[in-house]
């Protein structure tokens, strides 16, 4: 699904370089949830915007599927992350404008417009994730929790190949932040997505069938979380009616 060959990225500061990633390479298959670990400012997110097209790196290359990424224009980029990438950010990233399903509509409107069977498909997530009765709200009316659930909505909606969540609970509390991992967990997996998670958090990492850990730039290890095996089966979270806000 993924392949990252001697991805390399830096910046000029005041007359200076400074390096951010250094030959990074790695691989995630079809259908995997890989997890990427590792300190704040050690270039997790940097990585992540690579991957998504979002960023040119220095050097290297991005490959998702038989498509070269870093080959394409940065209009072509934004053209295949609108077609093919799903987000889950931090802080949600809602327009406060948009009602909820218009929000989850939005990456519909902008990879060529809402179709029946599209429109079908979002309110089929909005049910998944236990908010159908909130179509028409307001994001500043729900809580954060709920906001994060359907950010993981939107970032289904498209049926994209590859879904990436950037610190998906970091805005959370952790109890609430166990209920959307659960749900984003089972959603990608009953979907067969392929899911990378930049995080700072092992207890989110464990859910991963592998751990990439990145440290001052540079891949330093792979793994597979202790005790756990691949493409396990994800809890099925509660979506039922709620009686307080989470």
């Amino acid at each position: 699904m993924l392949v990252l060959q001697g991805i390399a990225k830096g910046y000029q500061e005041g007359g200076r370089y400074h390096s951010v990633l250094e030959r990074v390479d790695a691989v995630v298959r079809e259908g995997e949830f890989v997890a990427l670990l590792g300190p704040s400012g050690s270039g997790k997110s940097t990585l992540l915007n690579l991957i998504s097209g979002i960023d040119a790196p220095n050097g290297g290359s991005v490959r998702i599927g038989d498509v070269e990424l870093t080959a394409m224009a940065e209009r072509e980029r934004t053209l295949f992350r609108r077609r093919h990438i799903g987000f889950v950010f931090q802080f949600f990233n809602l327009l406060p404008t948009l009602t909820v399903q218009e929000n989850l509509l939005l990456p519909l409107e902008l990879g060529g417009g809402v179709t029946p069977a599209g429109a079908g498909r979002a309110e089929e997530l909005l049910d998944a994730v236990g908010l159908g009765a909130r179509a028409h709200a307001f994001p500043d009316r729900l809580s954060g929790g709920e906001q994060q659930r359907i950010a993981i909505a939107r970032a289904l909606v498209h049926d994209p190949l590859l879904v990436l969540a950037d610190e998906p609970t970091g805005n959370l509390d952790e109890r609430t932040g166990e209920k959307i991992m659960d749900l984003l967990d089972h959603m990608v997996r009953n979907t067969r997505k392929t899911l990378i998670v930049v995080t700072h958090s092992r207890d989110v990492a464990r859910r991963a069938d592998r751990v990439l850990e990145i440290h001052n730039g540079t891949l330093t290890r792979a793994s597979e979380p202790a005790g756990q095996t691949p493409r396990r089966a994800a809890p099925d979270p509660p979506t039922g009616p709620r009686t307080r806000r989470s």
